[in-house]
C-alpha cells in the first residue's frame, strides 16, 4: 500500500524483517531512553513482534514497516478489535530520527487509518502515550486524537503513566 511518498508493507518475523525492525528501534534509541530510561536491545525487537494486549489473538496484530524510496524509516504495530470490536489500538508508531518531520508521521498514520478502515466495524483508533513523551502528545493531538480520560498508573518498564487517546476514523 502506498500513501504519498511512504510505502507501508506488512512485516513478518523473518530474519530480514527482524533486522529492519531492529535497525529502526536502534536508530530511534531516544524513544526508549525517554520512556524506559534504557537503551533499546534485542528484547525490544522481540517485544515488538510478540507482545499482545490482554485478550487479543496473534491474528489480530498487524505489523508494518514504512519505507521511503525503498529504505525502512519506521515501524508500527496495530491490533484490531482491542478493547472493543469497533476499536483498533496502535501499540507503537516509531520513526527514525532522520525520518521525523516533513509529514512522514502523518503519512504513516494515514496508511494506518486506511488499514483500520478496511476492517469491518472498526471506527475508532486508540493509542496510549507515556505522559513524559511531550512530543508524542503534540503529534497525536495534531492528528485529531483526544484524551479519553483513561490513565493507567506508572508500571515497569515505563517511567510515566499511560494516557489513552482516541480518534474516530
Amino acid at each position: 500500500m502506498v500513501t504519498g511518498n511512504i510505502e507501508m508493507r506488512h512485516l513478518t518475523a523473518s530474519a530480514a524483517h527482524r533486522s529492519e525492525v531492529e535497525a529502526v528501534i536502534m536508530a530511534a534509541a531516544d524513544y526508549n531512553l525517554l520512556i524506559e530510561g534504557v537503551a533499546p536491545s534485542a528484547l525490544h525487537v522481540d517485544d515488538f513482534f510478540m507482545s499482545l494486549p490482554p485478550g487479543s489473538q496473534p491474528s489480530d496484530k498487524f505489523i508494518v514497516g514504512f519505507y521511503d524510496s525503498g529504505v525502512i524509516v519506521g515501524i508500527a504495530e496495530v491490533v484490531r478489535g482491542w478493547n472493543a470490536p469497533y476499536k483498533a489500538i496502535i501499540g507503537l508508531l516509531l520513526l527514525t530520527p532522520a525520518a521525523r518531520g516533513g509529514g512522514r508521521g502523518r503519512l504513516a498514520l494515514d496508511a494506518i487509518e486506511t488499514l483500520a478502515r478496511s476492517w469491518i466495524g472498526v471506527t475508532t483508533l486508540r493509542i496510549a502515550v507515556i505522559d513524559n513523551n511531550i512530543a508524542a502528545f503534540a503529534f497525536w493531538r495534531r492528528m485529531g486524537f483526544d484524551e479519553t480520560g483513561e490513565r493507567r498508573p506508572v508500571e515497569a518498564p515505563y517511567l510515566g503513566a499511560k494516557v489513552v487517546l482516541e480518534k474516530n476514523i
